[in-house]
């Protein structure tokens, strides 16, 4: 069995939703939504929050959350991470974004049980396209998955030359992945071929010859990147009965 820790990595400063982390959702900021959600999935002890804002730091530490503060300047939160582990003798890293308000906390403990007992260097939530104009939207980044149930390739813009023959091999990649230390202490090179040109951090590691196990969820709610997508956020977590039930318990 091996050891692992529900990382989150967050900074204060986003581009499309200023200071999103501490943005207040029902008298709580968002990160604290996230963290409580981790916890209900496994002990509170076996999660970190991963920032470089003393703001945020701030805040969890009087709720009794775990913090580190990192090195301001990181290429991307899995950079971030990477920092804490190398302190650390955590066998993996499974990496929560801080604006995963919507999350599901059996997700979450599935998925780190997975990781502590399967012997994989990393495992990714994948969810079926809710339609085929989602296969043409370069916003949401979508994968292959091949008959052994890895992701093989990934990709924003449709390379497919009939996807409706492909289609049933076609995911959407989820916010939500787990890395071995292996994988953490090398940082992965996204400088160049598609995991530069089309911004996938996973590309970088396919790229490297790791293979990536894709974990199945039959449905999976966004995160939070806009002022659009909160709004949709709150509505669904005062009308869907599933997120109201979990709002209740973390709450």
């Amino acid at each position: 069995m091996r050891i692992g820790k529900v990382v989150i990595p967050c900074r204060l400063e986003s581009e499309r939703l200023p200071k999103k982390m501490m943005i207040d959702v029902f008298g709580k900021p968002m990160i604290e939504h996230v963290w409580r959600r981790a916890c209900l999935a496994v002990e509170a002890k076996d999660v970190v929050i991963v920032t470089d804002s003393e703001l945020i730091a701030s805040h969890m530490t009087s709720l009794g959350a775990e913090v580190y503060m990192s090195q301001l300047q990181h290429d991307n939160g899995t950079s971030r991470v990477s920092e804490y582990i190398a302190k650390t003798s955590f066998d993996f890293a499974l990496i929560l974004q801080g604006d995963e308000i919507l999350i599901k906390p059996e997700l979450i403990s599935d998925m780190f049980q997975r990781m502590s007992y399967e012997s994989v260097d990393m495992i990714n939530a994948v969810s079926p396209l809710k339609c085929m104009e989602d296969l043409f939207k370069t916003d949401v980044v979508k994968c292959w998955i091949d008959c052994n149930n890895r992701i093989s390739f990934i990709f924003r813009n449709n390379p497919l030359r009939d996807p409706s023959r492909g289609y049933r091999y076609l995911r959407v990649i989820n916010g939500l992945f787990a890395l071995s230390r292996n994988i953490l202490e090398v940082q992965v090179e996204i400088k160049h071929g598609i995991a530069n040109s089309e911004s996938i951090e996973q590309m970088g590691i396919l790229d490297r010859g790791i293979q990536v196990l894709a974990h199945e969820v039959k449905t999976y709610l966004p995160s939070v990147n806009t002022q659009e997508e909160l709004e949709q956020a709150v509505k669904l977590l005062t009308t869907s009965r599933e997120q109201k039930k979990i709002l209740r318990e973390m709450l």
